[in-house]
């Protein structure tokens, strides 16, 4: 009995290696890498009307050069608003980079007023990774 079970483990054995080792499909593409955008945190969370607020962007991307960075602000039920386009050149794979970004809320923006700021990496072939601060709960940035 233990030795049946021993010859059958070493077969699953084989078989599980020479799935592992098999080469990729050559009917699928990789297409490039997504960039990681690890931390985006805002100065401050409660601003007032005309106050300027930054905001840190830690990111990285280890498959693909991002190109270019892009920083939104949603202010309330307002559409989104391209605010700073930062053309990204030199980028190494092997390191991450800090980009801070300013934002002035704008006068007369009312108390309770929510806003989101987005901040979006693009890499090659259009691939963009998006991130932004909560809409609502912890973190969210509300005009006080």
């Amino acid at each position: 009995m233990k030795i049946s079970r021993i010859i059958f483990l070493m077969i699953v054995s084989a078989s599980l290696s020479s799935c592992i080792l098999e080469e990729q499909d050559s009917e699928y593409d990789v297409l490039g890498g997504v960039a990681t955008i690890a931390t985006w945190v805002p100065s401050k969370t409660n601003p007032t009307a005309e106050e300027t607020i930054s905001i840190k962007a830690l990111y990285y991307s280890e498959h693909a050069p991002v190109q270019e960075l892009r920083f939104f602000a949603k202010v309330g039920a307002a559409d989104r608003v391209l605010v700073q386009t930062v053309p990204v050149s030199s980028f190494d794979t092997q390191d991450s980079y800090e980009q801070e970004f300013s934002f002035s809320i704008p006068a007369g923006t009312p108390a309770a007023t929510v806003i989101v700021l987005t901040i979006e990496a693009e890499t090659p072939n259009t691939l963009v990774k998006r991130r932004s601060t909560p809409a609502s709960g912890a973190g969210t940035i509300i005009v006080i």
